[in-house]
């Protein structure tokens, strides 16, 4: 049996996208933004979904749901992002 989880909603800074080909989920490479430590995260994702979205480096909003089992270590599923900013953004207003 399964309970609906509560999203959880973190700000990431994306330092890397894995999307290759023969892959079922893609990857991102990131770090919590507004968290006092960081501590690199490998975070997947579902390509079908979020392809065009986790297009660029940059800073982004995700809602996150566990989808471990009672017990179970955690294994967070992105349900929702969205891009804040990019990197390639950031760098032009230095222009």
């Amino acid at each position: 049996m399964r309970i609906n989880n509560m999203a959880q909603v973190e700000i990431i800074t994306v330092l890397g996208i894995s999307n290759k080909e023969d892959k079922k989920e893609g990857w991102l490479s990131c770090v919590k933004t507004n968290a006092p430590a960081w501590k690199p995260l490998l975070l997947p994702f579902n390509k079908e979904i979020f392809t065009s979205t986790f297009s660029k480096l940059g800073i982004y909003e995700v809602s996150l749901v566990d989808q471990s089992g009672f017990g179970q270590r955690p294994k967070f599923e992105i349900s929702e992002a969205r891009l804040i900013v990019s990197v390639d953004d950031i760098l032009k207003t230095f222009k």
